[in-house]
């Protein structure tokens, strides 16, 4: 699979110019339509969160785009180096942060390998991560609107990492969810190799993993609970 990223009068658009069999859900999974022959998607420059450097994206995207199609070539040597990197940088700039979905899982010991790595921030603190992101950045960072979180942003350092900021107060409007406001209001540290990360209550992954259909995950959640 090979992408060009180009900028528009209104948006960064990344267009496929290689699909390598890739079938058409794949695509659409990935958030790729099909305009005018042309598999594609955007952002729009307008909603950007900071000045993004499109050439080093696409270079990085093209580079990170096998790992994300064949998930088992990534390690969890790399998910440790690419979590050591998120705990030195925030600790060093002094951002707050915290971390959601199997990811918080990992770190509290649990016998999972993410798919990617979760990360809830602050808008005000977007200043103070750009210099840190900006080499590894393959996905926009960019603020959003009608959807679960207000910015959005995704990065390939050793594992994806997902940059989400500030939840919606209406995503716990059907129950609590691990990364609505009820949880970022009750996160709690726990220590991994050294340093302290804040996850949302264990209790709150329950729930969805039982929708996924996620059995043996979810009884590795009450295993820890009842060790409690």
């Amino acid at each position: 699979m090979k992408i060009q990223i180009r900028e528009t009068d209104e948006e960064i658009q990344f267009r496929i110019l290689e699909r390598e069999g890739l079938d058409d859900e794949t695509l659409q999974a990935m958030f790729y339509a099909l305009k005018d022959e042309v598999w594609s998607k955007g952002y729009p420059k307008s909603a950007l969160m900071f000045p993004q450097d499109l050439a080093q994206m696409e270079a990085n995207y093209n580079a990170y785009i096998e790992s994300e199609l064949h998930q088992e070539r990534r390690t969890l040597a790399d998910l440790d180096a690419a979590l050591d990197w998120l705990c030195v940088e925030f600790e060093r700039r002094g951002v707050r942060w915290w971390l959601v979905g199997s990811g918080a899982l990992y770190a509290r010991g649990l016998a999972v390998k993410p798919h990617d790595i979760d990360v809830m921030l602050e808008k005000s603190d977007i200043e103070k991560i750009s210099e840190m992101v900006a080499p590894y950045i393959v996905e926009p960072f960019h603020h959003v609107t009608g959807w679960v979180v207000k910015g959005f942003g995704v990065v390939n350092y050793r594992y994806r990492i997902d940059f989400a900021f500030e939840p919606e107060d209406w995503v716990d409007g059907q129950g609590p969810v691990d990364f609505g406001p009820y949880a970022r209001a009750r996160v709690e540290p726990v220590t991994w190799r050294g340093h302290e990360i804040l996850v949302p209550p264990i209790e709150l992954q329950i729930a969805p993993n039982q929708a996924r259909g996620r059995s043996e995950r979810v009884a590795l959640i009450s295993e820890y609970l009842g060790k409690r």
